[in-house]
């Protein structure tokens, strides 16, 4: 099989066609064969990404204590962010929220906040996704919390390749709200919408662990417990980048 070969339907176990739907929920919405996410670069332009407007990382990074930091759940847009294309991905980047470090396809060091939270978990959902070539272990293994839910995404994500051709199917992240916070965990619906305007919505769930925000993953390894359907962004804060 050459490397621009898309996963075989794979008809052993009934969870991986679960499982791929969800994978594919909050940012990608690619193709989906009853095994797996085909997690492709896809996108209709060509121009490559700027590097994000991060803070770079170095000894004068300074972060400011949890005390002087906003810890209020936002329920508008936050301020404060730039969105930047990462493999035709639109994701959001603040000075203060983070990621503060981009170390290949790891961006790292987001605020204990709630606004943190919520881009990290943006950060990573994609970056887990369409990161090319092996290089998704990297954030799976850094910023996913060990258990059960990783073991299972590794699995099923190492069946997929992300060296084929790009797909057009891509969607993009079109808004959240806030189910839980507390310092110590967030739990998030992300709306994303797809090319041809379909809404739909997914739960991410990030925890503090090791002085960063970090994915909680399903024991079947999906982000999300449910993926579905919904109509408008009725009681959503509209957010986006394209």
């Amino acid at each position: 099989m050459s490397q621009n070969t898309q996963p075989r339907r794979d008809t052993t176990t009934g969870d991986k066609s679960r499982v791929s739907l969800q994978l594919a929920g909050v940012f990608l919405g690619l193709v989906v064969l009853a095994g797996l996410v085909v997690a492709l670069f896809g996108g209709q332009h060509n121009t490559p990404s700027a590097p994000p407007p991060a803070a770079p990382a170095g000894p004068g990074l300074v972060t400011p204590p949890d005390a002087q930091l906003d810890q209020t759940v936002p329920t508008s847009p936050p301020t404060d962010v730039q969105w930047q294309l990462y493999q035709r991905v639109a994701l959001p980047y603040s000075a203060i929220a983070g990621p503060r470090i981009i170390d290949g396809a790891v961006a790292r060091g987001y605020a204990h906040t709630p606004t943190g939270a919520l881009i990290a978990a943006l950060q990573i959902g994609s970056r887990e996704l369409v990161s090319p070539g092996d290089s998704w272990r990297q954030v799976v293994e850094q910023q996913v919390m060990p258990g059960p839910g990783r073991d299972r995404y590794i699995q099923l994500r190492s069946q997929v390749t992300t060296d084929g051709p790009p797909d057009p199917r891509l969607t993009q992240i079109a808004g959240f709200r806030f189910v839980t916070y507390t310092p110590g965990i967030a739990v998030i619906e992300i709306a994303s919408k797809s090319n041809s305007g379909q809404l739909q919505m997914t739960t991410s769930t990030v925890q503090w662990s090791d002085g960063d925000w970090k994915q909680v993953l399903q024991p079947d390894g999906s982000e999300s417990p449910t993926v579905q359907s919904v109509p408008d962004l009725t009681g959503i804060v509209a957010w986006n980048g394209v």
